[in-house]
This record gives C-alpha cells, sequence and structure tokens, in this order.
C-alpha cells in the first residue's frame, strides 16, 4: 500500500461533524484521481474550525482521502507565531 503525502498552501475549514471543506480549490474531485497510483492520499494543509461550511463550501476528504490538520495561520507573522506548533 503507497500513501501519497501532500503538502498543501490551501486553507480548509473543519465543521464540528469532522468533515473538511474547501471554499475554492483541490475538493475531493481533484484529489480522487491520485488513487489510481495510491491506495491513499494524506493532504497536510492549513484548517480553521467553523460552524458550518460556506454556501459554495465542497468536501475536500472522501474514500482514502483524508486531511492532516496543521494549524491556521495567515501571513508570515502568522507563520511565526504559530511555527511551534506548526513543527
Amino acid at each position: 500500500m503507497k500513501t501519497l503525502l501532500i503538502n498543501c498552501e490551501a486553507r480548509f475549514t473543519q465543521t464540528p461533524d469532522g468533515r473538511v471543506w474547501t471554499e475554492t480549490v483541490f475538493p475531493y474531485s481533484y484529489w480522487h484521481k491520485y488513487l489510481s497510483s495510491f491506495s491513499s492520499v494524506r493532504i497536510l494543509a492549513r484548517v480553521r474550525f467553523a460552524a458550518t461550511p460556506s454556501i459554495s463550501g465542497q468536501l475536500v476528504e472522501g474514500e482514502r482521502v483524508t486531511v492532516v490538520p496543521l494549524p491556521y495561520y495567515i501571513g508570515s507573522w502568522g507563520f511565526v507565531l504559530r511555527s511551534r506548533a506548526t513543527r
């Protein structure tokens, strides 16, 4: 079993039910194409928490595609403040 691990610069939203959503790019259909070569896909990405997804939200995770949440930050200064937690 080969797992593809991807570090992604996109920022996602996680709802209380544990689902991870995107408002712009990289929905599940984008990652699904890698499953023909890999048994699973794990995405390292910044994730913030919200009560509900946006109206335009699309699911990122699905069968054999999961997100490993990293601390949510924006910009260089945000990274400096969250660098210890991100490591």
